[in-house]
């Protein structure tokens, strides 16, 4: 599973948005099967099947070997009629659900070329199904504002060092704001000492980003801006995939006020 998250988390890509429903950043550079139109809603109606209800599927990772054909993609729920990417649809229409892998095989006989074997929920059922119930946090004096699933209550309100902790859990959230002496300054002071592996660099967007069994870390400094933030996230064990997949919507909705990516 470590190797799988590892390889997901790889990919994260952009601190651009305000919506924590966009579509997850995910790696495409395997893309070894094309998806075509007809796999796709082969592919969304074995995952509605599996849901119980109906579904889609934004496939972000494809391969073919010898042995085997599988992807990996996020299950989402959508309320409006819509085709394309799920990037091009309503925010506000789309709920993440979970994340899956899809056993394929060939079959000739069919329009779409393969047919689904077998779908695998990897991760469970968020919040009874939903992900869209999020709250806005923000911080005036240190100019960010950041979405933030419904539950967690704050803790400690100091501008500086603002805490969330969910209610009755050891899920904690916690934003960290200082001033901002560059990028690199700030990568260097990681690497002195850190804390797990820095799974992207992104000097020109200004993040960097980490995670390990138990937290999942975002390191933020963005040109043109007073202040550089760390946003980290602290979860059981057995909850990785779940608050991985949290973090990553989190940090498509971190939003630094006046600077380059804002």
């Amino acid at each position: 599973m470590k190797k799988w998250m590892a390889m997901v988390m790889c990919a994260l890509m952009l601190l651009c948005t305000q919506s924590a429903l966009a579509a997850p950043a995910r790696d495409t550079q395997r893309m070894d099967l094309e998806v075509s139109s007809a796999l796709q809603a082969e592919i969304d109606r074995a995952a509605g099947e599996a849901a119980g209800s109906e579904a889609k599927v934004h496939v972000y990772i494809t391969s073919v070997t010898e042995d085997n054909i599988w992807l990996y993609g996020d299950v989402y729920a959508c309320d409006v009629e819509g085709e394309g990417p799920v990037a091009l649809l309503p925010e506000e229409a789309v709920t993440w659900l979970h994340s899956c892998k899809i056993s394929l095989e060939k079959d000739l006989d069919s329009e779409a070329g393969y047919r689904v074997k077998r779908v695998e929920s990897l991760s469970p059922q968020y919040k009874a199904g939903k992900t869209s119930l999020w709250e806005t946090a923000d911080n005036t004096e240190y100019g960010y504002s950041l979405l933030l699933p419904t539950g967690f209550v704050l803790k400690e309100d100091v501008a500086r060092h603002m805490v969330w902790q969910m209610e009755g859990g050891e899920e904690t959230l916690s934003v960290d704001a200082f001033e901002n002496t560059g990028y690199a300054a700030l990568l260097a002071d990681y690497m002195q000492a850190p804390t797990g592996e820095v799974l992207l660099e992104n000097e020109e967007i200004g993040y960097f980003s980490t995670f390990g069994d138990t937290f999942y870390e975002m390191y933020v400094a963005v040109d043109g801006t007073d202040y550089g933030y760390i946003l980290r996230l602290d979860f059981p064990q057995e909850r990785q995939e779940e608050y991985l997949f949290y973090g990553e919507l989190i940090r498509n909705a971190f939003f630094v006020w006046g600077g380059a990516v804002g």
